[in-house]
């Protein structure tokens, strides 16, 4: 199984984001044994233009099987579009509260 974090990344402070993320893929190591956990702040280290990062992270959500979304999805705009392909993809949903 591929399981994917969701959250904010733009508006926060990219600390902030990054120790979000380390946290919500901490947590998806012991909840999802077996499984290949995908960190979008990893996927675009260097990148900063928001389109270019959402083009990337998407291409990879729809090789998984479930999304993890963060407490504060509802938040961001990018949450909010990998949340909606993987309902209409019938992927498994997941929340992770910060």
């Amino acid at each position: 199984m591929r399981v994917y974090l969701s959250g904010p990344i733009s508006g926060l402070d990219y600390c902030e984001a990054v120790n979000n993320f380390d946290k919500c893929e901490a947590w998806a190591k012991t909840t999802f044994w077996d499984c290949e956990i995908v960190n979008p702040m990893k996927l675009n280290k260097n990148e900063r233009d928001w389109k270019k990062c959402m083009k990337k992270c998407l291409n990879v959500l729809i090789d998984c099987d479930a999304i993890v979304l963060q407490k504060n999805w509802k938040q961001s705009r990018g949450a909010q579009i990998e949340r909606f392909i993987a309902k209409k993809m019938a992927m498994k949903v997941y929340f992770y509260e910060l």
